[in-house]
């Protein structure tokens, strides 16, 4: 039986509305089908914009609901750069796809060639077919046919559906954008708070699996098709080699598996006392969080992310943590940032530092928790 996102709960479903609600439907209805994707469909030459830089100026505002690529195609009238796939000529664009398909297959028949192997996760054509039929069923209507962000509803929910084919996840715990293995399997398992991405957690472990190969064939199909297009364009001056490309892009999959999770020095304590918390109250101004947390992240402060896309600067009074709120999941983000947001890593910081910066954001969404000192100030308002 298919699983229905839950795109409908509170906000999601005051923005969206019975509109949305039709389109899910429907896409959710056609991933019923058992037998997976039809043998003769292909995966679509990419045709959105590709945002290659981004403005120096912040934006300000989300981007308009359902209007992904005219939000990054905006980006050249802001300063940015901006390259667009649908002006490669069509005979290179022609020996592209052949080129891609002859490395990748087609959705009802995935392939990763032989040479690419990651530890952990079977990549075989069987396998990577068994995630090809859960991925229609179960994540599709959000996320795309290639794994774009782009399915039936994805463009129309806050925030937007990942797209895999840059190879950037922001719940990565290596010290990269590229994530563990067993990142992506704790994202499917646990769903990912305060945004449409629910959790499987009913799925068996194989299925969770194969969708983590599958999702990951999608990543190396997309990010060779990227690279080749900035060649195509002239954005490197490179010539087109999908085989090479392909060879590059596995090794920092596989670097990125080498890895334990980024290393956590400074984790806070469960309640840190008043002077640890005076400590991360002056460290927040000092730091730079302040400058894009601005009153704490009440304020409507946007950032663009690798994407090309507008993100709203996290409300950090809110206590709503899309990554894990333990002392170790902020303490991690304090000291690694979040790369594919565009959120600085803080090198700098000592061990003592990160500490009481990460008890006092901790804090932030618990008054009471906070010195008096602290909270007429923090709340002032």
């Amino acid at each position: 039986m298919a699983t229905f996102p839950r795109v409908f709960e509170g906000e999601a479903a005051a923005r969206f509305g019975p509109a949305f609600a039709l389109v899910a439907l429907l896409a959710v209805g056609c991933s019923r089908e058992p037998d997976g994707y039809d043998p003769a469909l292909r995966y679509a030459d990419r045709a959105d914009p590709i945002a290659v830089s981004l403005p120096v100026n912040p934006p300000t505002a989300m981007a308009e609901a359902g209007k992904i690529d005219e939000a990054i195609s905006r980006l050249a009238l802001a300063g940015g750069k901006v390259l667009d796939p649908r002006t490669v000529p069509a005979a290179e664009r022609a020996a592209l796809t052949k080129s891609l398909e002859d490395l990748f297959g087609t959705p009802a028949n995935p392939l990763i060639p032989d040479s690419v192997k990651l530890p952990g996760i079977d990549l075989s054509p069987t396998a990577l077919a068994h995630g090809s039929r859960a991925y229609k069923r179960l994540c599709l209507q959000c996320h795309g046919i290639p794994g774009d962000g782009r399915g039936p509803g994805g463009p129309w929910l806050n925030p937007l559906p990942r797209d895999f084919r840059h190879g950037y996840y922001k719940a990565s715990t290596s010290a990269t954008a590229r994530p563990r293995v067993d990142d992506l399997r704790r994202v499917i398992r646990g769903g990912v708070p305060n945004t449409a991405m629910q959790s499987f957690d009913s799925l068996n472990g194989a299925d969770v699996d194969a969708v983590v190969g599958y999702v990951i064939h999608l990543s190396l199909r997309g990010e060779v098709e990227l690279s080749s297009l900035k060649h195509l364009l002239g954005d490197d001056g490179e010539p087109v080699d999908t085989a090479a490309d392909l060879g590059r892009i596995a090794k920092q999959w596989d670097a990125a598996q080498a890895q334990a999770p980024a290393a956590v020095a400074g984790v806070p304590a469960e309640n840190p006392d008043a002077e640890s918390l005076r400590r991360g109250e002056k460290l927040f101004a000092t730091a730079g969080c302040a400058a894009c947390h601005v009153d704490y992240g009440r304020a409507d402060q946007f950032r663009y992310d690798i994407w090309g896309l507008p993100n709203r600067v996290a409300d950090l009074t809110a206590g709503k943590y899309r990554w894990g709120g333990s002392p170790e999941d902020i303490a991690r983000r304090v000291r690694h940032g979040i790369p594919a947001a565009n959120m600085p890593a803080n090198p700098g910081l000592s061990e003592a530092d990160v500490r009481d910066l990460a008890g006092f954001v901790r804090a932030l969404p618990a008054p009471g928790k906070l010195p008096d000192d602290v909270r007429g100030r923090v709340y002032a308002k």
